[in-house]
């Protein structure tokens, strides 16, 4: 890695950092001096290692990029900040968790994660009512936790265009898994011949399935959550609606600590895992971000050496 981080191509000090980065190793003085990059690709990454490795030190180098005109760079070196536990960036996470934009999720997620319990719910109460926004309102309040969301988010099982989000929020709160537990919609045989045949060109032949010009819904980062079944999810609910109470806050249907978050990591979906690691980092700034894309090997010896 050290002949990448010393070279003068950008896209090679890229990499080099990338790959300290990613294996929570300090690259050093060259992160420090990229910190001020010309080139805002190389410059980003550099800002994002500092909140990835929870280096305090760099706060004040980090915070110069704040007003970067770069989106990337701004993104990145708020998001870091609030790792390190500095709060002047949580204006301008705010700003990117309610505007669209390729960060708008992490923002959220970071911004509600972030946030007072009291504060995060004025804030995602203030998120327009308009159907458009209405993903990111589900996505906020399965982050946020607290069980007073879950009957609105049962609410949302009927709507097609929100239900597999809305059920993925559930999950995140109670720790129930939809599909393990055959609480999705399951569509009927008969129509699943239906739509077979209904395939079928003039000559009765099916589609190729490898034919670019075939119609398929792209369910983009949703395509791996599935459609709550009502009925089913509302007897759920009859059952275990006593376990949680209103006003606290939830993850994987424990109260908010760091057994919670540790439960989460070697339990969790990618994505629930993704949380409780930015939950640990904001309750220890000083520490490394948990690697949850690491060898799973090496993530399991970690949380047992925690």
């Amino acid at each position: 890695v050290k002949p990448l981080l010393d070279h003068k191509n950008p896209l090679r000090r890229f990499i080099g950092i990338g790959a300290c980065a990613v294996q929570r190793r300090n690259p050093g003085d060259m992160l420090r001096k990229t910190l001020f990059d010309g080139d805002a690709v190389l410059r980003a990454r550099a800002l994002k290692a500092v909140g990835e490795l929870g280096l305090i030190e760099a706060r004040e180098d980090v915070a110069k990029s704040l007003d970067h005109p770069d989106q990337a760079c701004c993104f990145w070196a708020a998001w870091s900040l609030t790792l390190i536990g500095e709060k002047e960036s949580s204006n301008v996470i705010a700003s990117f968790a309610s505007a669209d934009s390729p960060f708008r999720r992490a923002a959220l997620v970071l911004h509600i994660l972030s946030s007072t319990s009291e504060h995060g719910k004025r804030w995602l109460k203030g998120i327009p009512s308009r159907e458009d926004q209405l993903r990111w309102s589900i996505i906020g309040a399965g982050v946020q936790g607290d069980a007073f969301y879950l009957e609105p988010l049962m609410k949302q099982f009927e709507d097609e265009a929100v239900a597999r989000v809305a059920g993925e929020a559930f999950e995140l709160i109670t720790g129930l898994d939809i599909f393990y537990e055959s609480l999705e919609v399951i569509p009927e045989q008969d129509e699943l011949e239906q739509e077979s045949l209904s395939d079928k060109d003039e000559e009765g032949n099916l589609p190729d399935p490898l034919d670019e010009d075939d119609d398929f819904e792209d369910l983009g980062e949703d395509e791996s959550l599935v459609i709550p079944d009502t009925n089913k999810m509302s007897e759920w609910w009859d059952r275990n609606k006593k376990r949680f109470e209103v006003g606290q806050r939830y993850l994987l249907g424990r109260e908010l600590n760091d057994e919670a978050f540790k439960n989460a990591l070697q339990h969790g979906k990618q994505r629930q895992r993704e949380y409780a690691a930015l939950w640990l980092a904001l309750t220890n700034p000083d520490t490394p971000l948990f690697p949850t894309r690491d060898r799973a090997k090496r993530q399991l010896v970690r949380l047992q050496d925690s």
